[in-house]
């Protein structure tokens, strides 16, 4: 059986990203650049971290995002392409990263 590593990724993110580790590489507004912690809620534009006992909420348009899907398996991820809710995002082309 052959692994396709991209289609195992884009499977694990179209679910959803609830609970996996998340470290915000870029971002449209600064101070939230460098942010990391566990998400813990999505909607279409938005992703809320949990992050030093505060919930942040980050746009997901304009910013780069790294996250953690399993150890040893971390991702990085441009916010445009997280864009919808994940029952939507099951329906979108797969890996378009």
């Amino acid at each position: 059986m052959i692994f396709n590593k991209k289609l195992y990724i884009w499977a694990k993110l179209a679910v959803g990203i609830h609970g996996y580790y998340i470290e915000i590489v870029k971002s449209s507004i600064e101070s939230l650049s460098n942010l990391s912690g566990v998400v813990v809620d999505e909607t279409a534009h938005m992703i809320k971290v949990l992050s030093q006992d505060k919930i942040r909420t980050i746009p997901k348009k304009g910013s780069v995002f790294k996250i953690t899907i399993e150890p040893g398996l971390t991702v990085r991820v441009n916010g445009e392409n997280l864009l919808g809710k994940p029952e939507d995002r099951m329906k979108k082309k797969k890996y378009s990263w």
